[in-house]
């Protein structure tokens, strides 16, 4: 398998750049969006430290915009793509429109917990390209299932961390921060790789820079017969 990676332009510069861009993927799913949005607006640190935006990808069902209107109530941004991107090309265009020094992509049906962003920020002092805390997956009903295997009883970078993640698919999206420069300097994600392109990107990163561990429990990954996985 030979990978393009789309090309991620640098953004302009400017004295106000917002710490994090929280960007969330939707397509056809606002079953549990509302509870998503609610996750991150509860630890919001402001429009100067956060960008918060939900990117449609042409959605023929329910009605994305008019939901993030009655939660985010002008704090959270919308853009619907012209034309359908699917998965992956959403999650590129995804890192393309944040301004942050620091991407979390958040699915529409994954939720972050309190804590998740002031905890990840030890990150960013560091020589670490991205980070990512424990997690946990839960069912439909938000019921926890499994708590995913720690890797270090403390923060800091992970020692042979390569390793580990290029024979185990050992991160779920929403626990995942990701420095903008390193999209910049590596890519986005690989279309060829189609439902491994996340492991095909933790792995490319991990290549190239240290990874930050957060053991606290932060972020939930939720399985469902509707999800992207499942399908």
């Amino acid at each position: 398998m030979k990978c393009i990676y789309p090309t991620i332009p640098p953004v302009s510069p400017r004295s106000d750049r917002p710490k994090w861009s929280v960007m969330i993927p939707t397509y056809n799913g606002t079953k549990y969006l509302e509870q998503t949005l609610k996750s991150v607006l509860a630890q919001d640190p402001g429009s100067e430290q956060m960008q918060i935006e939900v990117v449609d990808d042409c959605s023929t069902e329910g009605d994305p915009e008019l939901l993030v209107k009655e939660i985010g109530q002008g704090r959270i941004s919308f853009f619907q793509q012209p034309q359908n991107l699917g998965l992956i090309g959403s999650w590129n265009s995804c890192i393309q429109r944040a301004s942050g020094e620091w991407i979390h992509i958040l699915h529409q049906d994954d939720i972050v917990l309190p804590g998740f962003y002031q905890r990840l920020e030890s990150a960013m002092s560091s020589e670490a390209g991205a980070a990512f805390s424990r997690f946990l997956f839960m069912d439909e009903d938000g019921h926890w299932q499994r708590l995913e295997e720690i890797e270090r009883p403390t923060c800091g970078i992970l020692e042979h961390w390569l390793e580990k993640i290029a024979t185990t698919q050992r991160i779920q999206f929403p626990a995942m921060v990701v420095k903008r420069s390193v999209y910049e300097a590596l890519g986005g994600f690989c279309s060829e790789a189609y439902y491994a392109s996340d492991w095909e990107m933790w792995k490319r990163i991990a290549a190239h820079y240290p990874i930050w561990y957060e053991p606290q429990t932060l972020a939930c990954y939720r399985i469902h017969s509707a999800s992207e996985t499942s399908r």
